[in-house]
């Protein structure tokens, strides 16, 4: 993937990118220089306080966790795309 710097310093990150990383209008990135490059690391949002729920599963009567109704859902295509590029 490639992108252009603009006279001003910016630059566009690419949608398919975007999406991968479920970057969104206003996500915050920290730079990060070394000696190959220049890193846009996300900075993940603070975590809302609250307390996790267990409960036991109708069926099988295991543990399981009770996720808040505003969790992202994921999909098997982002678990895909996610291990596309892992060794």
């Amino acid at each position: 993937m490639t992108t252009t710097m603009t006279t001003k310093g910016q630059v566009t990150i690419p949608q398919s990118a975007r999406e991968r990383l479920r970057l969104e209008a206003g996500t915050v990135l920290e730079v990060r220089v070394d000696g190959h490059g220049l890193h846009l690391v996300p900075v993940p949002k603070e975590p809302a306080r609250q307390s996790l729920k267990i409960k036991k599963h109708k069926l099988t009567g295991w543990p399981v966790f009770v996720l808040p109704k505003d969790t992202p859902k994921v999909s098997q295509d982002w678990i895909d795309a996610q291990l596309a590029e892992f060794p």
